[in-house]
Parts: structure tokens; sequence; C-alpha cells
């Protein structure tokens, strides 16, 4: 029951938006979604959830879903969901296959939700998010690790003349 008053306002907070989204992808091509990282410049956002795992539905539900129904990251990430508890297929960023379990053992992924901000060889680019910290802030650290990992891939290289 508590559940269902949870989920009936999560919807009223931001059922308009998320409407547009119906949910976010799941990762089942990360060297394809490399190559479009690689051209476009951007940074891949990997969530980290477990079916079973109710703050993993509340960091979809109130921070993700609505920053990609907003279009206004569009041009900012890519985002893909991995679960840690399935058995479903993906190709690596290396093209070998392999499944949504362990690949989130490869990446010592052993708490949800987790997010990673990698590039597109898989490389981790900032520190991630492990958990759901301080409500009140959440939105801010999935900011800034967005606009960190996007400045870290369009900054310039410093040269060894330059250093």
């Amino acid at each position: 029951m508590r559940r269902g008053v949870v989920a009936l306002l999560l919807w009223l907070a931001v059922g308009p938006a998320i409407a547009l989204v119906a949910e976010l992808p799941v990762a089942a091509d990360l060297r394809m979604d490399g190559d479009q990282a690689r051209r476009e410049r951007l940074p891949i956002l990997v969530f980290f959830a477990s079916r079973s795992c109710p703050y993993c539905y509340e960091v979809e539900e109130l921070y993700l879903k609505p920053r990609l129904a907003s279009g206004e990251y569009r041009n900012k990430v890519i985002m893909r969901v991995v679960y840690t508890d399935g058995a479903r297929t993906l190709r690596d960023f290396r093209d070998r296959q392999t499944d949504h379990a362990a690949f989130a053992r490869r990446y010592g992924v052993t708490f949800t939700p987790t997010i990673k901000m990698v590039d597109a060889d898989g490389v981790e680019l900032v520190p991630g998010l492990v958990g759901l910290t301080t409500r009140d802030f959440y939105g801010y650290y999935l900011d800034e690790a967005i606009g960190g990992a996007l400045t870290k891939l369009r900054s310039p290289k410093l040269t060894l003349l330059q250093r």
C-alpha cells in the first residue's frame, strides 16, 4: 500500500514530463553507444540498477527520466540502464557479448543505485554516484557529474609542451 502511495505521489509530481519517456534506454550495444559518444563528444551515463531496489526507482523517476524527457540533456549525455540482477545480454565497449550482471561486476558495482560516467571506451571520467545520497542535493550531484564528464571530454588535451 505504501509503495503504491509513493508511486502515485511521484507520478503526480513529475508524471507529465515522464509521460514523454516510457523508460530509460536499456543497455544493449555499448560499442555502438560508444561510437555515437565519440562522434558527438558525449559522456555515457551508465545507471546500474536493480529491479527490486526502491531507491533505484526513485533515482530513475525523479532524476533521470525528467532530464531525459526535458530534451535539455540531449547534447550533454547518453543514458543507459544496466540491471545488476539481470541476465539480459549486451555487447560491451570492446564488442564482447556479456550480460548485465557480469558487466556490473566488471565495473565493481555491488550497491544500487550507482551511476558511472564513462567515455566512448567505457573508461570512468569522474567519480560515480553510489546510493541515493541526500535527496535535496542529488540532482545537483548528478548535474555536476554530467557537467564534469562533459567538460573532461570536450576540453583540449594538453600536450607535453603546454604542461
